[in-house]
């Protein structure tokens, strides 16, 4: 499920590519990308009775070892389960080892990624997102803070690192307030740590 690039080939002769799928991305779009259009392909299918249940398929290509990663794992393995039975693949595909999967609709959802001038920093990078301490502050630079999509920031009440949705940009922006004000003062900072009010994918 880790792949190293995607090339979609052209379809073998006699393979129905043109009935496969591929949603690329298995985070909140994705995985609400795949269960729509399993369930539009379902419904669809009496006004096709020539095309079989079996000849429609869609797919999951996810780098990664679950689904909804920014939801806990037991969440993204009910969610994996709801689309293997709606008949999407979320399994993924390794095309690391060069198999080759066919599709001629290719959809991508592989979600935001920070600024590239994050990248032109020198600062320490997690996946592309500036490393921070517990309480928002950039290792080795004294006065200097991240937070939001730029910036890779653990939460302490998860012990997961935090989604970059707006939920936990806001809540860190108002811990970062409180850490810059005990800092100037001279006084301890704190972790961040912030309990999610909720999360939903359809």
């Amino acid at each position: 499920m880790k792949p190293d690039s995607l090339d979609i080939p052209a379809p073998a002769a006699g393979e129905p590519a043109e009935r496969n799928i591929l949603v690329i991305g298995g985070g909140f779009a994705g995985v609400e990308v795949a269960g729509e259009l399993a369930d539009f392909l379902r419904g669809a299918l009496r006004y096709y009775p020539r095309v079989k249940p079996d000849e429609l398929r869609v797919t999951i290509l996810q780098d990664g070892t679950r689904l909804l990663p920014e939801l806990p794992e037991s969440l993204g393995r009910r969610a994996a389960r709801s689309l293997e039975r709606r008949g999407v693949d979320a399994e993924g595909v390794d095309l690391a080892d060069g198999g080759r999967l066919a599709a001629a609709t290719v959809i991508c959802t592989i979600g935001t990624r920070p600024h590239r001038l994050v990248e032109q920093l020198g600062v320490p990078l997690v996946r592309g997102r500036i490393d921070t301490q517990a309480d928002m502050a950039v290792p080795g630079l004294p006065g200097v803070w991240a937070l939001g999509d730029c910036a890779r920031v653990a939460n302490a009440a998860s012990g997961a690192d935090s989604p970059p949705t707006a939920q936990f940009a806001v809540a860190q922006a108002g811990q970062l307030a409180g850490n810059l004000a005990a800092a100037i003062a001279g006084q301890e900072t704190r972790p961040f740590a912030h309990v999610s009010k909720g999360m939903m994918a359809t």
